[in-house]
């Protein structure tokens, strides 16, 4: 993901700027992020019910009384592909795969340096054939916007032409899923241009480097175009000879603070819920009957009224539209993750958490059930999380 910052409207990996880097961090402290990843890898962090900050106070124990941490990682090695500029790459053999290149399949993974224990891209990816597993996503919420741009090249009857924008590209691990699916006798054939903006061009220089996104005929309806650009600027302040007009704008951007240690919304920062933002990306949609969908993430201990936070920012914004959540999706971390979706043309999925304005009270949001939602257009879906 990326953080909202000015940025310009470059559309070029020729044309990467610098963008302010992560914190610096020590290197013991890099070291112990390193060693909590690697906790949290081998499973010893679920077994043992850690969060972050127990797993710190772990490692500082250990370290208190020298006691090496080698006999409980029983992990393969990693390689460490990239280290520099706040950013670390790190491939890791495929559990049950050959170790050798040419036999078996590796993950990649990014990290910024002051938390290593957080993945920001994960992809499979086989050495030997130098190529990227493409029907593979790692995180379950991208999986859920895939699924909802399936589900609405069937409910809108006005298909994926106008393509799609994902706010925060990373790795590009999803624009690139996305692109793969579209191609002829894909489940989202027929999606047009996948618009990629990322903030932080060192970000698209990785995402280029180790993860396989490429540019790739954007002009002919079918490829992916990079933004080195603010996502809040991208919606809001599009240039007036190209208004933006999509089938679906997906929004994957990380907040300020780690997922170990925030509280409350982690994502989206508050940028990408503002009034303004939401009116700009409901009207970016509503053209081609689409949605647009945030990637939310809730510290540890959020009894929900951070989602229901960010629906009534989003009802504030664009309440003519259909709104809903689907997850929780947990995560050993304990943070949880949930794909809020509003709607032009399609109505909810089987068992999603379905929000509607409090009407005379003024304000706020309320939760009904799916079966009490009420679309004027649109079909029902399930699209599943795994």
């Amino acid at each position: 993901g990326e953080a909202p910052a000015a940025g310009d409207s470059s559309s070029s990996t020729a044309k990467l700027r610098a963008a302010p880097r992560p914190p610096r961090v020590s290197g013991r402290e890099v070291e112990s992020e390193l060693l909590i990843e690697e906790l949290r890898a081998a499973g010893v962090l679920a077994d043992e019910g850690w969060d972050h900050a127990e797993a710190s106070a772990h490692v500082a124990a250990l370290r208190e009384v020298g006691e090496d941490l080698t006999p409980e990682l029983a992990l393969p090695p990693r390689r460490v592909l990239h280290h520099s500029g706040g950013l670390v790459v790190l491939e890791t053999p495929v559990e049950g795969e050959e170790e050798s290149p040419d036999e078996g399949w590796v993950m990649r993974s990014l990290h910024f340096e002051a938390s290593v224990g957080v993945v920001q891209t994960e992809v499979r990816y086989h050495p030997g054939r130098d190529s990227f597993d493409r029907s593979h996503l790692a995180f379950a919420v991208h999986g859920a916007m895939r699924e909802l741009l399936v589900s609405l090249a069937g409910c809108t009857g006005r298909g994926l032409a106008a393509g799609a924008a994902v706010l925060g590209g990373g790795g590009g691990a999803l624009p690139m899923a996305l692109r793969a699916a579209g191609r002829l006798g894909g489940p989202l054939e027929g999606l047009g241009p996948v618009s990629v903006v990322e903030r932080d061009a060192s970000v698209a220089e990785a995402a280029c480097a180790y993860f396989g996104f490429e540019e790739r005929g954007a002009e002919s309806g079918m490829g992916a175009e990079l933004f080195v650009q603010d996502a809040v600027d991208f919606i809001e302040r599009p240039p007036p000879s190209a208004p933006r007009e999509f089938a679906a704008v997906l929004v994957d951007v990380a907040g300020a603070a780690s997922h170990h240690s925030g509280e409350g919304v982690i994502a989206p920062p508050p940028a990408l819920l503002t009034r303004s933002f939401v009116r700009r990306a409901a009207a970016a949609v509503r053209a081609a009957e689409g949605a647009v969908a945030w990637n939310v993430i809730l510290g540890a201990g959020d009894d929900g009224a951070g989602l229901l936070e960010c629906a009534e920012a989003v009802l504030a914004g664009a309440s003519e539209l259909s709104l809903w959540a689907v997850g929780p999706m947990p995560h050993d971390d304990g943070t949880t993750q949930w794909l809020l979706v509003a709607a032009a043309g399609m109505r909810p999925p089987e068992g999603a958490r379905v929000f509607s304005e409090v009407g005379l009270s003024g304000g706020g949001a309320r939760i009904v059930s799916a079966s009490d939602a009420e679309a004027e257009r649109g079909c029902t879906r399930t699209f599943g999380i795994e």
